[in-house]
């Protein structure tokens, strides 16, 4: 059993990933490889070292105590090889500038469930609990299951913030103790899926297709799509969104504007992430009466 996860944050307060007042958990690893992530930091499941350029003063002890090597200074300054860190962390703690650093900490269930229950009295009165997210939250079966089910032995609300690509097995058994699932649609024309996101869509929608035939799910699942003009904007794709909604019966949906900050957590990984661009505000609104003629409940988050 894996008892340990690489944690890539744990956000308290959030009121965006379900209903009330939320603690979300980011697991870190993700199989996908979408071109605008906001998280990049979050796609690889090991430990990764993040280099903030501006706040490096080049004192060179970061190099000093480098033990692979992965660190070099010379007369152009600080320049990082992370092919060869062997994920000490010695770098990070000789870092007087805080240039260096880590979003992933290895914690047990235990550990995190000890910072969820910090607000537990916040999640009575509001109706929140705690969110586990990603990374892709299928990619950590055992520890996402065991920290689902010690939240709610202790009657904490959970809910899964999924891409819905894996087992669907899993996916069953971590919805059916969820108060909500948000589950994203990203692209849905295959060729471009692949393109944008890295793998093939098929698998995704036969398992939200599955999910949403099974008794009482239709009223937890809310679909989200983020949207980014020139990719998943267009009238087609909005469309097709809605036509899966609609065979599977969902009600629910969130919009999400695209923003650009993962670029520059791209950089300091090493990373050159493409650029995208929003839709218009107004096109934003014309997409959400789209899906409201079908009765669809709409919200356009951020605003």
């Amino acid at each position: 059993m894996k008892d340990q996860c690489y944690i890539g944050g744990i956000q308290r307060f959030s009121t965006e990933d379900g209903p009330g007042i939320r603690t979300t958990v980011f697991l870190k690893g993700c199989p996908l490889s979408c071109k605008w992530c906001h998280n990049p930091e979050l796609i690889h499941f090991e430990f990764e070292l993040l280099w903030n350029e501006q706040k490096c003063i080049g004192c060179g002890a970061c190099a000093r105590v480098c033990p692979g090597e992965a660190i070099l200074l010379d007369e152009r300054g600080v320049h990082a090889d992370r092919t060869g860190c062997v994920h000490c962390g010695a770098c990070i703690q000789a870092c007087c500038s805080a240039a260096l650093h880590s979003h992933a900490v290895e914690m047990t269930v235990e550990a995190v469930l000890d910072e969820v229950r910090r607000d537990a009295d916040f999640y009575r009165t509001s109706g929140g609990g705690m969110t586990i997210s990603g990374g892709e939250v299928l990619a950590h079966g055992t520890f996402a299951s065991a920290l689902a089910a010690g939240a709610m032995g202790e009657r904490i609300p959970v809910v899964i913030e999924t891409s819905g690509y894996g087992d669907f097995n899993l996916l069953r058994s971590l919805a059916q103790c969820s108060q909500q699932v948000l589950f994203d649609l990203k692209v849905m024309d295959g060729e471009k899926h692949r393109r944008y996101v890295g793998v093939d869509p098929c698998g995704i929608h036969e398992n939200l297709s599955a999910l949403a035939r099974l008794p009482g799910m239709k009223e937890k699942i809310v679909i989200r799509v983020p949207m980014i003009s020139g990719v998943n904007d267009d009238i087609g794709n909005l469309e097709a969104v809605c036509g899966l909604m609609r065979a599977c019966g969902l009600t629910q949906l969130h919009l999400i504007p695209y923003h650009g900050m993962g670029l520059s957590k791209a950089r300091e990984l090493g990373m050159e992430q493409e650029r995208f661009e929003a839709p218009a505000q107004q096109q934003m609104r014309e997409a959400a009466q789209l899906f409201q003629r079908y009765d669809i409940k709409t919200d356009i988050m951020g605003e």
